[in-house]
């Protein structure tokens, strides 16, 4: 979490468009989506999930900056909303990623209608978006 956390202040800091290290956090997001994929609830449960939240989608500024970063952005959150047990929790994650679509920036309103678009495309998550 301390290492995305501070790939969000850094975007916030300099500029999504200018963040260093960006291998490093496609590593970490891939990393993260991995994880997400293959836990059966025992390392994932709400409680790490909803710390995690604010951290996660702080990324969508990063991700806005290239459509690779957005790319495997997107997987992870696709995975990230598989590993949401509650839909109060999967309710809280599509609202943060929508508030990036009231930015200033047309790049990061687009990542974010993008990435929203694939959750709702997600086979893993369709079904319990739809309700919400």
């Amino acid at each position: 979490m301390e290492r995305l956390e501070a790939y969000a202040k850094q975007s916030k800091l300099v500029g999504h468009k200018q963040v260093t290290h960006v291998e490093a956090w496609g590593t970490t997001v891939t990393l993260l989506e991995q994880s997400f994929s293959a836990d059966d609830g025992s390392l994932w449960r709400e409680e790490k999930l909803r710390q995690i939240l604010p951290h996660i989608t702080s990324q969508v500024l990063i991700a806005a900056a290239a459509s690779s970063n957005a790319e495997r952005l997107q997987l992870c959150l696709n995975a990230y909303a598989g590993a949401c047990l509650s839909d109060d929790l999967l309710k809280r994650f599509q609202l943060a990623i929508l508030m990036y679509t009231r930015s200033e920036e047309t790049t990061v309103k687009l990542c974010a209608l993008n990435i929203v678009r694939g959750l709702w495309e997600d086979s893993s998550a369709k079904d319990r978006l739809a309700g919400l």
